[in-house]
């Protein structure tokens, strides 16, 4: 009798085997379509996409954020230092946002900024998207100053006569070369 239980067993292992094998076989296969659907995917996304290399920036202009700045070492009436970014194809620096703000501090002191009053009972002309709050939105109301500049150290904005000489930084957004 014990001879017919493992005769009778024996079939039932070999079923149970064969199960198991296919189970594992419907497991390997659904991961190999799953894997070839997903590498398909993205391989459309790649070819899809514009593919740009790095942003560039004039020499001795430095990046950030898609946008170049230029530090300069000269001191420069507001006019002037609009003037000079100008000759670069930029603008007299403007603060878009705390992070940039913050790249700054490292590494100038003060700078103009490009903005400017209408006139002394009016209020300033703000540039585009300056629209996060801060301490560094304290601007000086004096009456008799009349162009902006950043005070990095005490993260204020001051206003002073546009004749006075400062230190500036430029700005342009960066520009990207297409790749093949």
């Amino acid at each position: 009798m014990n001879n017919q239980r493992e005769n009778l067993s024996e079939p039932n292992l070999v079923k149970n085997a064969r199960r198991q094998q296919s189970k594992e076989k419907i497991v390997a296969g659904s991961l190999g379509i799953i894997s070839f659907v997903l590498m398909y995917i993205v391989a459309r996304m790649i070819t899809s996409l514009t593919l740009y290399s790095c942003s560039h920036c004039p020499k001795e202009w430095m990046t950030h954020s898609n946008n170049c700045y230029y530090i300069s070492t000269e001191r420069k009436s507001w006019n002037e230092s609009m003037s000079a970014c100008a000759s670069e194809n930029s603008t007299l620096f403007s603060i878009e946002d705390e992070e940039e703000l913050h790249l700054l501090v490292l590494f100038i002191s003060s700078s103009w900024l490009g903005v400017s009053q209408k006139s002394n009972n009016n209020p300033s002309v703000w540039p585009k998207h300056w629209t996060f709050s801060s301490k560094a939105l304290a601007v000086s109301s004096e009456s008799d100053r009349v162009c902006p500049y950043f005070n990095f150290g005490l993260e204020k904005v001051f206003s002073t006569s546009c004749l006075e000489i400062k230190t500036y930084a430029c700005k342009h957004q960066a520009s990207h070369s297409q790749t093949p």
